[in-house]
């Protein structure tokens, strides 16, 4: 069974009562995670497995110590906080140091589902079994995986703040490989009814029919649709830099320009732990609220990341990380905006993205499983991967049309909602034989 709020609280009072520093914080962890992998069409792996973390922070006035263990038991619990005494005692003054948090109020968050917590390996099977179906069917092979999980996180302080989160999460992902083309398809939610597997199946395989012979496509500067994978794992790379203490050291790229508008209206990313399409946890490891932030407004980049220390030098509220965010889109199918491109290239999903210049936002990375030419509105065959280096900020900044929001669930980053979008001239800097 799940670690419910008072089992957290009596963890953290056993915590308190056991140490004579000036401040702590408790922050508690509970996981329990199933997986079934599939290669080749067939299941050929079933985990389970379960984990408790415990981390206490204590504090000698402004000398701070920490220590962690993966067990709850008394006697662990008695060892994480004499270690963290004795790493205090022993660390020199921290000249940011604040205490810790007092009560807060937290927005309230419904992010377990029963249905997802109760999955056992028999129901796992049968969504897998739903997800190869059609790949079977057209004689391809599909590789992936089925997920679930339920986890509830804690932090509680000695100066009264406490928070609790329980949720469940599964997701349901697969690459189709043909000859010498494939697909892809993802999805995340935190309630297994909202994903059909099948479905995913099916448009991973399409996306491996129509690459199919993929022919090699000229490195150079295309108008491309890049799908909510693609487009969603660029754009977070923005509210991840837009981090107030960096940024007034003049070291990213809104130093200088926050609170500008730097791209067009039809730009807005939020973040909102109570949306119930993907709900987060509605507090940080500190126990900071986590709200409904704006961190772009209509093309202003409005807000940034404000950690408690840098918030209270510049007399601004703090501000927490998310824990997901959404880009507000319309009502426009991805085949919409096909229609709108003349000749250009359509990218289902990124990988192997890196960092370049952060302060310019200028990344590189590769197209992979399904990138197809369009010429005149339709897609006309697959093209080999390619290359690119480019601008997150830029690709923003030349977006020309805007789809409704999907499902950014690509491995790499934290579960999302973007939409499609059309952006002009992106930089394909080189092609590769696959």
């Amino acid at each position: 069974m799940l670690i419910g709020p008072e089992e957290c609280r009596r963890v953290g009072e056993r915590v308190f009562s056991l140490t004579d520093a000036d401040d702590a914080v408790v922050n508690i962890g509970h996981s329990r995670e199933a997986l079934t992998r599939i290669a080749n069409n067939a299941i050929v792996l079933n985990v389970f497995t379960e984990s408790r973390s415990l981390q206490v922070t204590v504090a000698y006035g402004s000398r701070k110590g920490s220590a962690s263990c993966d067990s709850l038991d008394d006697d662990a619990v008695e060892a994480a906080v004499r270690r963290a005494e004795e790493v205090a005692r022993v660390s020199p003054p921290d000249p940011e140091f604040l205490p810790s948090l007092g009560p807060q109020e937290y927005v309230p968050v419904q992010a377990w589902f029963e249905k997802t917590a109760a999955l056992d390996a028999e129901d796992r099977a049968r969504l897998a079994l739903r997800l190869i179906a059609p790949a079977k069917e057209r004689e391809l092979r599909l590789a992936g995986t089925v997920e679930t999980s339920e986890s509830a996180q804690c932090v509680m302080t000695k100066n009264g703040a406490f928070g609790y989160h329980p949720r469940t999460d599964a997701q349901i992902g697969c690459t189709v490989t043909a000859p010498d083309s494939s697909g892809w398809a993802r999805d995340v939610t935190v309630d297994i009814d909202r994903i059909d597997p099948e479905k995913l199946g099916q448009a991973a395989v399409e996306q491996a029919l129509k690459s199919a012979s993929p022919r090699p496509l000229e490195p150079g500067r295309y108008d491309v649709v890049l799908m909510p994978a693609a487009s969603g794992h660029l754009a977070e790379y923005l509210v991840w830099w837009a981090d107030a203490r960096t940024t007034l050291e003049g070291l990213t790229y809104l130093s200088d320009r926050f609170g500008q508008k730097l791209c067009g209206d039809e730009i807005t990313i939020y973040s909102d732990p109570s949306d119930p399409r993907l709900p987060s946890c509605p507090f940080d490891g500190q126990g900071l609220p986590r709200r409904r932030e704006v961190w772009i407004d209509k093309g202003v980049f409005g807000q940034m990341v404000w950690d408690r220390w840098t918030a209270a030098q510049n007399g601004r509220e703090p501000v927490a990380r998310p824990g997901s965010t959404i880009m507000e889109g319309t009502d426009k199918t991805a085949a919409d905006l096909i229609r709108t491109v003349e000749r250009g290239v359509l990218v289902t999903h990124f990988w192997y993205v890196r960092s370049v210049k952060a302060d310019e936002t200028l990344v590189t990375g590769m197209t992979r499983d399904g990138t197809f030419l369009i010429e005149d509105g339709e897609i006309v065959g697959g093209v080999r991967n390619m290359r690119w280096n480019d601008s997150c900020l830029g690709m923003l900044q030349r977006t020309v049309a805007i789809g409704k929001p999907g499902s950014c669930a690509d491995v790499e980053l934290m579960p999302s909602l973007y939409p499609p979008i059309v952006v002009k001239d992106w930089n394909f800097v080189a092609t590769t034989d696959f």
